[in-house]
């Protein structure tokens, strides 16, 4: 019933700022090149495209002047026809997301059910310590020709700067906020920034959702599922704290 209620009060944008959404479950421990390898072959029928995928973290020794490569996660990156349903599966993590343009949820969700199913034959149970939902939304606004753009006008989350005097106005900035802890155990973090702006004419900026749980995490299948449901009302919720009404006419 509360479901159903949410859905009813969450609005629907005909021109939704979705550029990517994910969900991504993450394993505890790592799985053997032949278990990804096994995977890869039976994702490949419902895929056009596969290529090699990694995730490299990259840090630097300033006393040696040495540069450190370590790879944190090996696999694979999956796609269809016009690249716009993606999964990637890796020894560490499994994941599916939807490139703009959007769809819904539902789609989203049911290609996560599917995809994970069929690699669970191959990877049996595996514990997972992580899993989440993230939404990266790019909002264009139309640039006017006597006022400048006020972020407040459009977004509830950006930084503030003193008024120093012979400076001048803020154009461009980046920034994170961080919440762990929340309801359901769930971690919180919105990055946003301003971006070049694909459109002419107007000014883009990114806010970029990621809600996770990172403890005390479900291993039953239906319990995962739910927990991600929820995770993705949780999200609608952040997502319609972070944006006013002259966002929503945008995406009207």
């Amino acid at each position: 019933e509360r479901r159903r209620l949410d859905e009813l009060l969450v609005p629907h944008y005909p021109h939704a700022p979705i550029t990517e959404a994910v969900i991504e479950l993450h394993y505890a421990e790592t799985l053997p090149k032949d278990v990804i390898e096994k995977v890869h072959a039976r994702m490949r029928e419902s895929y056009l495209f596969s290529a090699p995928w990694s995730m490299k973290n990259f840090s630097l020794d300033p006393f040696r002047g040495a540069a450190n490569v370590l790879t944190e996660r090996e696999g694979y990156r999956l796609s269809d026809l016009d690249q716009t349903d993606v999964c990637i599966i890796t020894n560490r993590a499994f994941s599916v997301s939807r490139l703009a343009p959007y769809s819904r949820w539902e789609d989203l969700f049911a290609r996560a059910l599917r995809d994970w199913g069929e690699g669970k034959r191959f990877v049996g149970y595996k514990r997972l310590d992580r899993i989440g939902v993230r939404y990266i939304n790019r909002i264009d606004i139309p640039i006017r020709a006597v006022e400048p753009i006020e972020l407040s006008d459009y977004v509830t989350v950006y930084p503030t700067v003193p008024p120093i005097q012979g400076f001048p106005p803020l154009s461009n900035y980046a920034m994170q906020a961080t919440m762990p802890g929340g309801a359901d155990g769930l971690n919180v973090v919105i990055n946003s920034a301003s971006v070049p702006a694909p459109v002419i004419g107007h000014t883009s900026i990114v806010l970029d959702i990621d809600i996770n749980k990172d403890s005390e995490i479900p291993q039953r299948e239906d319990a995962i599922w739910e927990l991600l449901a929820r995770i993705r009302d949780h999200k609608n919720d952040v997502f319609e704290a972070c944006i006013t009404e002259a966002a929503r006419v945008l995406f009207a």
